[in-house]
């Protein structure tokens, strides 16, 4: 390829006794063995060039590659009506909105903030609480893949053992927060 690159180089210089410079108009020319010598210098740096530029070229992909945004996959919390078996007794229930209680589309439920539920993309998901600080009302669980997060904003008694609540449901991976919206809801007996 360098012997290409010279014969080429070569070529083009014999072709071209004279060169303008736009600088200052000096006339540069070449000829015979001072022209090979010029030939191979500049053969030498293009084919070394050359190997730059592939490597510039491959780390310029890699870069693009890592710039490009990661595949977003949509994921959604999606409401359920049928009970997991694991909720029985004490529970939480908790929908987005006043229609969805009424019609009973849960979006989460658990057994008093020790295993919860939820249906991500249309799959009931098992959650066991990770952490609970007592004074606080976030409560923080995982099922290995996902990690939800329950932040009660409002809890009123209802008269009974129970209570009507408020507050913010939170899907996240990672750092990522995949949905997040407000629930209503009620805990009790």
């Amino acid at each position: 390829m360098n012997k290409v690159i010279s014969i080429l180089l070569v070529l083009s210089l014999m072709s071209c006794n004279s060169k303008t410079s736009s600088n200052n108009d000096k006339e540069i020319t070449a000829s015979g063995s001072e022209a090979q010598q010029k030939t191979k210098i500049i053969a030498k740096v293009d084919s070394n060039s050359n190997k730059n530029l592939s490597l510039d070229s491959a780390k310029n992909l890699k870069e693009k590659k890592a710039e490009q945004p990661k595949e977003t996959v949509k994921v959604s919390l999606d409401a359920f009506s049928v009970l997991p078996k694991d909720i029985e007794g004490c529970s939480c229930y908790f929908y987005l909105s006043k229609k969805d209680k009424k019609e009973e589309k849960y979006i989460f439920v658990n057994d008093f903030a020790k295993i919860a539920f939820v249906s991500v993309n249309g799959k009931i998901e098992k959650f066991i609480l990770k952490e609970h600080q007592e004074g606080t009302d976030i409560y923080l669980y995982s099922n290995g893949t996902y990690d939800l997060k329950t932040k009660i904003t409002k809890k009123e008694s209802d008269g009974t053992e129970g209570s009507n609540e408020e507050g913010i449901i939170t899907l996240m991976k990672g750092s990522d927060i995949l949905f997040e919206k407000n629930f209503i809801g009620s805990c009790g007996c």
